[in-house]
């Protein structure tokens, strides 16, 4: 099976059957998965990492083994993580799991994100997905928890993580989850101040309406106690309506009829002012709604403002990790500098040494021409011999040839001392092996002067060769006619015999013929001595041909040479400009590393301040992140403990939810009809309230008048019928009194009902307040009065009226 993962590609086992694992020949390393408390319960595992191995659940395809990592657990997806070796490392990949892969408590990616590859060490503790609650059946799912131990090929166990417990170092904990944990607080800080001021503002409310009960009281008070004052001037009024005629009463009705007008008109007036005075608090009421409104718009500008301030701390914060990023980046980098700068000073080194190779092949090089210089000196001095050997056959050619071989010896003698001086090598100094090429160039310049030079001997040579041959054509020709001359004599000597013969009988001449004989003699010895010499011409001629013959071969030879040491001389000049080139190369190199170097130091000095800085920040930051992370670890574990309570009450919250929504709907209805029944109720008492008010008025007058009738009357009438009326009256006031008390009596249940009423009155407004609806509505009944207090007081009125109707 092939896993892909990114941008490379693996072979993972394919797992036929139950059990099935492909062996090895050799060594492999080895990782063993061991089971934690905590874990769902599995046997250990042991995994042969020859190849990755996938990490997953149990399918029909792929059982669980013990040397396998198939695991018979729901929360693990198919293909979960990858586990292989390479390169002397361990690495583990979370192959787009839904659930997660965590290492040491920390997860590799997010939900069905890939990771990239995580080195694990022995020891680390690995957890694969994470405990899951079935609502359906109330079953949690647990996940796998393992300890890994990893073993390398030769049987040894790889190193150990730094930290292996479960809850990680203080620098492990990611910032991510630091500020997602400021951002709670900053929320729940935020809420608990908006729930403070809701209570506040409640708080509030209840004063308001504790005030607005206490002056409703105090009314009702001062309202019993006009009515008892009302009632007294009635029974007055009783007592002295019997003593009045009709036209006085007449005059009195008319006056209280203006009275009752003016008073009417007060009345208005005054309720004018009340109806003003509800109007202007309607207007506060809607100023305070505006407010509310605007306090909520600000508030909820300011709640944008915090989320504004949130994202721009997650920026930093976001900011902070790119640097902290960098300034690893920016020592990795300064790690592989100085690697380089390492590698290049290896480098240099390794040229050097290369350098010096080199130049003793230079000098075995060197050493190969000296010894060839001295094959040449060998070659000249038997040239020399040649010479020497060639100067014995003429004189004049020996002497010329001895005299320029010898200037050819002396200056070849001393181009060899320089060329073998300036060979010699000086690895001190570059100067010096440039002045030795350039002296090595003008020497091959003479070289190749001298060996025109030696051209134009050969060509005299063989001019002087020509010469030679051209006399001994001239000697031979001389040879000829000296022949042919002996022959004639010869001739000449046998006709004079002849004509001796014939002419015996004659004159002899004896002169003749021995100035003959000794002619021919002359003439034999001259031809023995030519034919010698043409022998040894021959022989000389010959000896020059093959000297000439070797000089010729050595002179191609040396010229051989000359292009053999002309093109040593240019690849070694190449090697040379190479060698000056890559020096320089390495000079600008090394000059540059110098640079770089100084810079580097520069900025490793500002970069260690940097870190010198940023780890005090960091100290400071990791004691404030412990102090955080135990909370959020303590936070994470209660998280853990509440998790299965909050999803075992969340069906409860449910159903609660919708029995309270059914309770609140059918409390919301009951709660809109006794508003409305109250509302009805109000306007009718405001209406009754009101004609009491009128009635009051009225009363009042009248008993003013009554008062003042009386007094005139007690003023007119005589002692005895004004002391029969006193006595009359007084009783009648005692049975006022009577009446009075039992008014009073039930003004006390009135009071008591009026109170029951007000707890009942609050306990609406609390609720209405809760819903947050009909607030106006429930304010403006807080002056009414109770229906059993007005019909109390209907019944009173009643009363006293009936009485006056029997008085009169």
């Amino acid at each position: 099976m092939v896993v892909v993962s990114g941008s490379w590609i693996k072979n993972v086992v394919s797992y036929p059957g139950a059990g099935d694992v492909i062996g090895t020949p050799k060594m492999a390393a080895r990782a063993v998965l061991m089971c934690r408390p905590n874990s769902h319960p599995f046997q250990e595992r042991t995994l042969t990492l020859d190849q990755p191995v996938k990490i997953g659940r149990s399918v029909a395809r792929a059982r669980a083994s013990q040397n396998n990592a198939i695991f018979d657990c729901k929360v693990l997806s198919r293909n979960h993580a990858l586990l292989w070796y390479e390169n002397g490392k361990f690495y583990l990949q979370d192959t787009k799991s839904s659930n997660g892969t965590f290492v040491n408590n920390q997860r590799l990616s997010k939900g069905s994100e890939e990771s990239p590859p995580r080195e694990v060490c022995s020891g680390d503790i690995v957890q694969f997905g994470v405990d899951v609650m079935e609502n359906a059946r109330k079953v949690t799912h647990g996940c796998i928890v393992a300890t890994l131990r990893l073993f390398l090929p030769d049987g040894k166990e790889a190193k150990a993580s730094p930290s292996t417990s479960v809850v990680s170092s203080v620098g492990m904990v990611p910032l991510e989850d630091l500020y997602q944990l400021n951002q709670y607080l900053q929320d729940a800080l935020q809420r608990e101040q908006l729930l403070e001021n809701k209570l506040a503002a409640l708080q509030r409310l209840v004063e308001n309406t504790r005030q607005a009960s206490d002056v409703g009281w105090k009314a009702l008070i001062d309202e019993d106690r006009l009515l008892s004052r009302v009632e007294i001037l009635e029974t007055q009024l009783l007592t002295y309506s019997k003593n009045f005629a009709e036209d006085k009463l007449r005059d009195e009705l008319r006056k209280l009829q203006e009275d009752k007008s003016l008073y009417q008109g007060t009345a208005k007036e005054s309720l004018r002012k009340l109806l003003q005075e509800k109007i202007d608090a309607v207007q506060r009421l809607n100023d305070l709604e505006r407010t509310l409104s605007n306090t909520e718009d600000e508030c909820a500008h300011l709640k944008e403002i915090r989320e504004q301030s949130q994202q721009d701390l997650s920026d930093l914060a976001q900011k902070y990790s790119q640097q902290l990023q960098r300034i690893e980046d920016l020592s990795h980098k300064l790690m592989e500098t100085e690697e380089q700068r390492r590698e290049s000073c290896e480098r240099l080194e390794q040229e050097k040494q290369e350098l010096a190779a080199r130049l003793e092949e230079q000098t075995s090089t060197e050493r190969a021409l000296q010894a060839r210089i001295d094959a040449l000196t060998k070659e000249a001095n038997i040239q020399n011999r040649l010479s020497n050997v060639h100067s014995s056959s003429r004189s004049l050619l020996e002497s010329k040839l001895e005299v320029e071989m010898g200037k050819a010896t002396d200056s070849t003698g001393t181009q060899v001392d320089i060329i073998l001086e300036r060979i010699e090598p000086d690895p001190t100094s570059q100067d010096n092996m440039k002045e030795e090429l350039e002296s090595l160039r003008f020497q091959l310049k003479k070289s190749e002067e001298e060996l025109k030079e030696g051209h134009d001997r050969v060509d005299e040579l063989h001019l002087r060769l020509e010469e030679s041959r051209t006399q001994e054509d001239s000697n031979v020709e001389l040879t000829q006619r000296l022949e042919e001359r002996l022959q004639d004599l010869e001739a000449q000597l046998c006709k004079l015999q002849a004509d001796n013969n014939r002419t015996q009988m004659g004159v002899p001449i004896p002169n003749q013929a021995l100035i003959l004989k000794e002619d021919i003699a002359k003439l034999q010895e001259l031809l023995t001595e030519t034919r010698n010499k043409k022998r040894e011409a021959e022989q000389q001629i010959a000896q020059v041909q093959l000297e000439l013959d070797c000089a010729k071969i050595k002179v191609t030879k040396s010229s051989e040479e000359a292009n053999q040491l002309k093109q040593q001389l240019q690849t070694a000049q190449a090697l040379m400009g190479e060698e000056s080139a890559r020096v320089l190369r390495l000079e600008e190199q090394v000059q540059h590393l110098m640079l770089t170097s100084s810079d580097m130091k520069l900025h490793l000095l500002e970069t260690k301040e940097k870190l010198e800085a940023e780890s005090a920040r960091a100290e400071q930051n990791a004691t404030i992140a412990e102090g955080l992370h135990k909370e959020l670890v303590e936070a994470q574990q209660s998280l853990k403990q509440s998790h299965n309570e909050a999803a075992q009450l969340k069906d409860k919250l449910i159903q609660l939810e919708k029995d309270s929504d059914l309770r609140n709907s059918s409390a919301l209805d009951q709660l809109k009809q006794q508003c409305s029944s109250l509302q009805e109720e109000a306007a009718q008492l405001r209406f009754e309230h009101w004609q009491l008010i009128q009635r009051t008025t009225e009363l009042t007058a009248s008993n003013e008048s009554l008062q003042n009738e009386c007094e005139r009357l007690s003023q007119g009438f005589g002692g005895r019928t004004v002391v029969k009326d006193l006595e009359d009256l007084q009783e009648k006031c005692k049975e006022a009194d009577k009446m009075m008390s039992a008014l009073e009596e039930e003004l006390v249940l009135v009071k008591e009902r009026y109170r029951i009423c007000n707890d009942e009155k609050t306990q609406i407004s609390k609720e209405l307040l809760s819903l947050q609806e009909e607030f106006g509505n429930i304010t403006s009944q807080s002056y009414a009065v109770p229906v059993h207090y007005v019909i109390a007081i209907i019944m009173v009125l009643a009363a006293v009226f009936f009485s006056v109707h029997q008085f009169l």
